[in-house]
């Protein structure tokens, strides 16, 4: 924010620091002199810049000394070269507009994860390896892992049956093939909790190509275990309604044609009764 060169000659370095090292910079730069530890020379490092109108803003500052005709110079006597005049030189890369986009890719992604972590169902994300990189809060829930546990491992710890031990080599076969029945689909399947046991779920699929090229898939999980029970409960009252519907029909038909043939033939028939006339004649 300087209108030329000539505002910072014969100035003072510490005009362009920060207000955190302005006023030690002096004491840091002796120091360096008296002992010729170098903690920052030869080095970059991100520190705070001042500009004329004392706003800040972050920079990228590298720090080397530059040799001298009387360091060089193995005629200089010992009092000369203790005594001559050392120079250094900056190099500072503005770092703000990176650290601005930095800072959006940082939002969008904690944004991503709360979304992810919001959904009711579980959410898991794996490499093209398998191993998982991304589970969300509902995931740690339904299968009984800390976060620690289960990111960094691969995803054949949350597959049920065989399809845990044989995992790895579906996804490379695809990622050699192209050919796959699960990706953009839904499927019934099972799946292992921490303790062993087992469940059903319903999984889909779906696969994510980065900038790089690199494939990553993401898993949409939704746990079954209750519309199962309802389902396995429903199909044991079916069954006991249809046991006894047809076992009272079958009785009642066996009552019915009990009866009938005894009204048919197991009774013993009446005698006509014969009609008594008076006698009319006369005496």
């Amino acid at each position: 924010g300087y209108e030329s060169v000539d505002d910072f000659f014969g100035q003072n370095v510490s005009m362009l620091c920060g207000a955190e090292h302005a006023h030690q910079h002096d004491q840091y730069l002796q120091h360096y002199l008296d002992t010729g530890i170098a903690k920052i020379m030869g080095k970059k490092r991100r520190v705070m810049a001042a500009r004329k109108d004392k706003s800040e803003f972050p920079i990228e500052l590298g720090i080397v000394e530059l040799p001298s005709s009387s360091s060089s110079s193995s005629s200089s006597s010992s009092h000369q070269s203790s005594h001559h005049e050392r120079f250094f030189s900056a190099f500072i890369r503005d770092l703000t507009l990176q650290e601005h986009q930095q800072a959006q890719v940082l939002e969008q992604v904690e944004l991503t994860q709360g979304l992810v972590n919001a959904s009711f169902d579980p959410i898991v994300q794996i490499d093209q390896r398998g191993i998982i990189q991304l589970a969300n809060e509902a995931t740690m829930n339904l299968f009984g892992y800390d976060r620690d546990e289960i990111i960094g491992s691969n995803i054949s710890i949350l597959c049920g049956g065989e399809h845990g031990a044989h995992h790895d080599e579906y996804l490379q076969r695809y990622l050699k093939t192209g050919k796959t029945s699960i990706i953009g689909r839904k499927r019934p399947t099972t799946a292992r909790r921490k303790d062993g046991a087992e469940f059903p779920i319903e999984l889909g699929v779906q696969q994510v190509q980065r900038e790089n090229g690199e494939l990553v898939f993401c898993g949409f999980i939704r746990d079954l275990t209750s519309q199962t029970k309802l389902k396995e409960s429903l199909q044991r009252q079916g069954k006991l309604i249809q046991n006894q519907f047809f076992v009272g029909a079958t009785s009642s038909e066996d009552s019915s044609e009990t009866g009938s043939t005894a009204s048919a033939g197991g009774g013993r028939p009446r005698r006509p009764r014969q009609q008594r006339h008076a006698n009319t004649a006369p005496s």
